[in-house]
């Protein structure tokens, strides 16, 4: 599984892609009793924590080699530099790469009272507008070149443009666990959608729970994964017989 670790006492930051030896402290994942508290053990299993700890002694570093998250960080950076205003360019990294580290407190403050946190953190929500942005371009492309429909139609080809935009952008972002379900219930959805697979909302709202577990069965444990799909039950139940 996976190691969470912790730094304290070196005085050189970790950069994207390095290899580094260490003697480091490991034990298993442990969290506080108090009743109602956060559970963190749990959040160890979800995230697959094999065990957490904290670094003893850097013995060697290795420079970062070319790789998914050295181009990130590359991106990150030149984002940084290329917008003079600081906390637009942290937004503007966090929505980009998901890099959240330059957005400074006060603005996180403002999001906390303004219950707008999950709008800063790459997850279903982004990746849909892309994806439906990627689909909707592609269609247009389609009724303003009436020649393509002799080789693709116009849902398999907007299904796979959409499917396209969203896998690139899950990579930017990093493939986080919440990226990656939602990039799986994305590519549930228009596969269908290309297969021309009649869909009814509940229906693909089922077959995105299903495409989801199996991929990742220990999703039950995020309450996120219970308030995304009884959130759009709700919809669909309140908006059901409605244009």
């Amino acid at each position: 599984g996976l190691l969470r670790l912790a730094i304290y006492r070196d005085p050189q930051a970790v950069r994207a892609g390095e290899r580094l030896r260490m003697i480091v402290r490991l034990r298993r994942p442990r969290g506080l009793r108090n009743p109602d508290g956060f559970d963190f053990e749990q959040l160890a299993l979800e995230r697959r924590y094999a065990a957490t700890g904290h670094a003893l002694q850097v013995l060697s570093r290795e420079p970062a080699s070319d790789g998914l998250d050295v181009r990130r960080a590359a991106l990150s950076q030149w984002l940084a530099g290329a917008v003079a205003d600081p906390d637009a360019a942290g937004l503007l990294r966090a929505l980009a790469v998901g890099d959240q580290q330059a957005i400074p407190d006060r603005l996180w403050e403002v999001f906390r009272a303004t219950g707008t946190t999950h709008l800063v953190a790459i997850s279903g929500f982004h990746i849909g507008l892309v994806a439906s942005a990627c689909a909707g371009l592609a269609a247009l492309l389609h009724w303003l070149l009436p020649v393509l429909g002799l080789w693709v139609p116009r849902r398999p080809l907007a299904a796979l443009c959409g499917l396209l935009g969203a896998g690139g952008y899950s990579l930017l972002a990093g493939l986080s666990l919440p990226v990656q379900r939602t990039l799986v219930m994305i590519v549930a959805v228009l596969v269908a959608v290309a297969l021309r697979r009649r869909l009814p909302a509940g229906g693909a709202l089922g077959w995105a729970c299903l495409a989801v577990l199996a991929f990742d069965p220990l999703a039950v444990l995020n309450a996120g994964f219970w308030l995304s799909f009884a959130g759009v039950f709700w919809l669909l139940y309140a908006l059901g017989g409605r244009s």
